[in-house]
């Protein structure tokens, strides 16, 4: 009985109603701050990401064959990307990515096809 006396005190009430108001105000802040700002910045990334592989795939066809060597290893080394001429073993993404579908309804919406991102492991490091 003497301890509800204890827990039934202004101090604790008070002490209560701060937490969660400000637990409250917290969880509150972090998802506007995750869908004000996060979300719309993490869609403009893939885009531009998008934008980036559509050039690629286009430089990709222009480029004379003794310089597609040194292009693939520019772009494994700098943006962890593959494109190649030929089929590369490719496997399904493992792990989860949040980035991954929205950089395939990117590419959606500049090839205007459908696309499955796939990961090749080259030298130790993932590439898409």
């Amino acid at each position: 009985m003497s301890l509800f006396r204890h827990l039934n005190t202004i101090t604790t009430n008070t002490a209560l109603t701060l937490a969660f108001g400000l637990i409250s105000f917290t969880l509150l802040s972090i998802l506007l701050v995750f869908y004000f700002v996060l979300s719309p910045m993490a869609d403009r990334a893939a885009d531009d990401m998008g934008g980036l592989m559509h050039i690629i795939g286009k430089s990709w066809t222009t480029l004379p064959e003794e310089k597609k060597a040194a292009y693939q290893i520019h772009l494994r080394e700098q943006h962890h990307l593959l494109i190649t001429d030929h089929p590369a073993p490719l496997q399904p993404i493992k792990g989860h990515y949040p980035f991954i579908p929205r950089l395939e309804k990117s590419l959606q919406h500049h090839f205007h096809q459908t696309f499955s991102i796939k990961q090749s492991i080259t030298d130790g490091e993932p590439c898409f």
